[in-house]
């Protein structure tokens, strides 16, 4: 009797052990998400200067919007149903159901940027004057897709018990890769413009998407 109620007591202990360790990986995770934002604004402010900074954060923003229409509430469906096939084992049923996620989510995050880069040449020239801010919006359209899969990626990880990793798929690691070019570029007097910065913050996306997908 002594024994079994020891051992439920060691089981319970193991189990908050586990959970504390799981919550402290992922605070810990937060914490180094947030540095890589950070100086990800930090270095694109001092590198673009007030004005431009400000004009790349305002399309940055908006984007920011459409990606979550491309992902369509998808990332609370994938908590809810992935975590319950994880937990169940159900392996053949999880690979499905990402094969259908990534099926819809890149016929409609396509559909926007397609539509985006059409409004884009038709009427921008209405707003704004150059072609600077047409190529910041074409670049952000572009990655629309591959900047909004890695929330995807992200709610896989969440379901998969792994939420310590997740923070740097949805933002971290970017931000901070965009950053660190960005910085390397002004110090060898490379002219960093809204639009390179754009076409950086593609291929950032591009390159986490890919690997995060494998």
């Amino acid at each position: 009797m002594i024994k079994s109620i020891l051992k439920k007591v060691n089981l319970h202990f193991l189990n908050d052990k586990k959970i504390f360790y799981r919550l402290f990986k992922t605070f810990i995770a937060r914490g180094v998400s947030a540095v890589g934002t950070f100086f990800f604004n930090f270095a694109l402010a001092k590198t673009l200067g007030v004005g431009e900074f400000g004009r790349f954060m305002y399309i940055y923003s908006i984007f920011i919007g459409l990606g979550f229409f491309a992902r369509f509430g998808m990332s609370s469906a994938i908590l809810r149903f992935a975590s319950i096939m994880f937990s169940n084992k159900e392996f053949g049923k999880l690979k499905k159901l990402r094969k259908d996620v990534f099926k819809l989510f890149l016929t409609l995050s396509c559909s926007i940027s397609i539509l985006v880069i059409v409004i884009n040449f038709i009427f921008i020239d209405y707003f704004f004057t150059g072609t600077s801010t047409k190529l910041l919006i074409t670049f952000f359209a572009i990655s629309l897709p591959f900047y909004s899969y890695r929330f995807i990626q992200a709610s896989f990880l969440k379901a998969f018990k792994a939420p310590h990793i997740a923070p740097f798929i949805e933002a971290g690691l970017m931000s901070f890769i965009v950053g660190l070019v960005v910085v390397a570029l002004d110090i060898f007097k490379v002219d960093v413009t809204t639009s390179l910065s754009a076409f950086i913050f593609l291929t950032s996306s591009i390159f986490i998407s890919i690997t995060g997908y494998f």
